[in-house]
């Protein structure tokens, strides 16, 4: 049975919207840190200790627990120690442990006076457990709360598109397709991740060795990073241009793309990765205020895409301009109060290699 006091993080995280959860990333690790400290002062009560105060008393010495965790670093640190310096003639006793879970914090370092020891073994079970509750239902939220953002902005015109290609007998072209969103002055874009790719890029994410921020941020950063648009800035980059098929649609051949796009993730070469295509056709569906939805997929089949989404686009043209103006302004929100982990994550992202980068898009990736 788990502790009642692990039962409280669903309802603490499932409160907040996607865009709450993004922004308020250090009040949601602070409560995790002070209900450490809690669970630390509790364990060494059941022990014997007395409270007084913000310290406790043991043997009739008083200790002070302090919890600390660096600005910018994944490590807790966890310290008891006597006020008198001279008690247990100074000698103390120390654990480490490691944890890979979604949230900020990955190993906990715990230091108690030597004649306290005897607790560092319930310390750390009960730490580890803590930490993994926490984390688990966090992740559950972040993840259950970005898909009901999403839905209201692209979940419905996938599920009509689908639902067109069945009616149609399309299906096999399910799931060969993605819609994407470029801003026309950046010459940027952004993808919309699906519940199987989101998932799999936060178990991705956490399984990396000696990652510089956690699941929970780089996920956040990811979600909210434009990356170069090889369609509407084809003419800045060093290979043949895109050929354009009609005035909606261009044809891209994807593995002529350099490896170029620093600072980006190279979104192109996943896109080759993932579908095994060396030319990926984009089509305009709508543009609006140097907005452009556009749906892309394999030229080898844009004209069967193209025949159904002709039947369909003034209903998703309506359902898309309907909900993006509340989705930018989400994301303005969110992109804003993500620069400082962009400084702190964004060269570790961008120390991938392609393969690794294909590898990581790939998982990510799609409708």
């Amino acid at each position: 049975m788990t502790p009642s006091y692990l039962r409280k993080y669903p309802g603490i995280f499932f409160k907040m919207d996607f865009p709450e959860i993004v922004t308020r990333h250090d009040v949601v690790e602070q409560i995790i840190q002070d209900d450490v400290l809690q669970l630390t002062n509790r364990l060494l009560e059941h022990q014997g200790a007395q409270p007084a105060g913000d310290l406790l008393i043991v043997d009739g010495r008083p200790l002070r627990i302090a919890i600390t965790r660096n600005r910018g670093e994944r490590d807790l640190y966890i310290f008891a120690h006597f006020l008198d310096p001279a008690a247990d003639g100074g000698h103390a006793a120390e654990r480490t442990m490691s944890i890979n879970e979604f949230g900020a914090i990955n190993r906990i370092m715990c230091r108690v006076p030597s004649s306290l020891a005897y607790v560092l073994d319930s310390l750390e079970q009960q730490v580890a457990e803590l930490l993994r509750a926490a984390y688990t239902a966090l992740e559950h939220a972040y993840i259950s709360t970005y898909l009901e953002w999403r839905f209201s902005l692209l979940d419905k015109i996938y599920n009509m598109t689908n639902a067109h290609l069945s009616v149609n007998n399309r299906q096999s072209l399910i799931g060969r397709y993605w819609f994407s969103i470029t801003n026309l002055k950046t010459n940027q874009f952004r993808y919309q991740f699906g519940e199987t790719t989101i998932r799999a890029g936060a178990t991705w994410l956490k399984s990396l060795p000696g990652a510089k921020i956690s699941a929970y941020q780089a996920l956040s950063v990811l979600i909210v990073e434009d990356a170069f648009d090889a369609v509407f800035g084809a003419d800045q980059l060093p290979v043949p241009p895109p050929v354009q098929f009609d005035h909606r649609t261009v044809i891209l051949r994807l593995n002529q793309l350099p490896h170029m796009f620093t600072g980006q993730v190279d979104f192109g070469m996943a896109e080759h990765h993932i579908y095994n295509e060396a030319e990926m056709a984009c089509i305009d569906v709508v543009t609006n205020n140097d907005v452009s939805l556009q749906l892309n997929c394999p030229a080898s089949e844009f004209l069967e895409v193209r025949e159904v989404l002709d039947t369909i686009v003034v209903d998703i043209v309506r359902l898309f301009e309907g909900d993006y103006r509340r989705y930018q302004r989400d994301l303005r929100k969110m992109s804003g109060h993500l620069d400082g982990l962009r400084a702190a994550g964004g060269g570790w992202l961008r120390e991938f290699s392609a393969d690794v980068t294909a590898k990581v898009i790939a998982e990510l990736l799609g409708p």
